[in-house]
């Protein structure tokens, strides 16, 4: 990955050739969207070393993601339609400084028009690696990006209550979803996710997603963190469909009863032929 710096130093660019780069693909022809929100964390810490020091940040500390918002454009689904693939990168800034959090956003972009296909908020915290609790960002952190800070992208995701009618999905953390602080990958919970929807449509759990999730075209994921995990560990995860939004799907996994992550993910009304 490449990066290179705007002239105001707040925004970094990523270039990235083409999505074909990543081996995962849905029948949509694109990332699949965990490899996406992988790509998109990838650039975020690639960057964070770059222009952010997040090198010297985690040097006695580490980051647990505490809530991640994807909103993916209908534009973006016609990427694979384009005669010629356009060059993409992806855009970021921190958006967002607190007493021991910090978020930063992204932006997947056409290189070219500036057509923005996905916007990403991703809100982390650091946490001590001894006592595992939040440790406040370093003064001197603080001091010298906070002049940096664009907009307000703080992410606060509300806690919601189970129905009394869900499906039910359940499923082992592979070694493989391993992130570089053994914890399990927060990108993993997407996928974990998605495994629970297309185990509820081939059991009937479900009135208005009949298909296979890769043949709905997804809108928006709103994903909140709440406890680790750790390679297998079995997680149950609980999906029904929303009562206000047929098009959203919400999903609520644990591991022995505590509480893991919750998700919220809209489709396009929309599916694949």
């Amino acid at each position: 990955m490449k990066t290179t710096l705007d002239k105001s130093g707040k925004w970094a660019h990523v270039s990235i050739p083409t999505l074909h780069a990543i081996d995962s693909f849905d029948l949509s022809g694109l990332a699949t969207t965990w490899e996406l929100q992988a790509l998109l964390g990838k650039a975020q810490m690639f960057a964070g070393d770059t222009f952010l020091q997040y090198d010297k940040l985690l040097a006695d500390r580490f980051m647990f993601m505490a809530s991640v918002n994807t909103t993916v454009s209908r534009g973006y689904y016609d990427i694979p339609k384009k005669v010629i693939d356009p060059t993409l990168r992806i855009s970021l800034c921190l958006g967002y400084i607190g007493t021991s959090s910090l978020s930063t956003a992204a932006n997947l972009n056409c290189e070219a028009t500036g057509e923005v296909f996905v916007h990403n908020v991703s809100q982390a915290v650091c946490v001590d690696e001894t006592t595992h609790k939040p440790a406040p960002l370093p003064e001197w952190w603080r001091t010298k990006y906070a002049p940096s800070v664009v907009g307000n992208e703080k992410l606060v995701i509300s806690k919601f209550s189970q129905p009394q009618k869900v499906h039910t999905y359940e499923c082992r953390v592979p070694w493989s979803d391993e992130d570089l602080f053994q914890h399990t990958s927060y990108v993993s919970y997407i996928r974990y996710s998605i495994d629970c929807a297309n185990d509820g449509v081939f059991n009937g759990a479900y009135s208005n997603f009949t298909k296979t999730l890769s043949q709905y075209l997804i809108k928006d994921i709103n994903i909140a963190f709440y406890n680790e995990t750790f390679a297998n560990d079995v997680l149950q995860v609980a999906s029904w469909e929303d009562k206000d939004n047929p098009y959203i799907l919400k999903f609520d996994g644990s591991r022995d009863g505590k509480n893991i992550f919750q998700n919220s993910i809209e489709f396009y009304p929309e599916a694949l032929v």
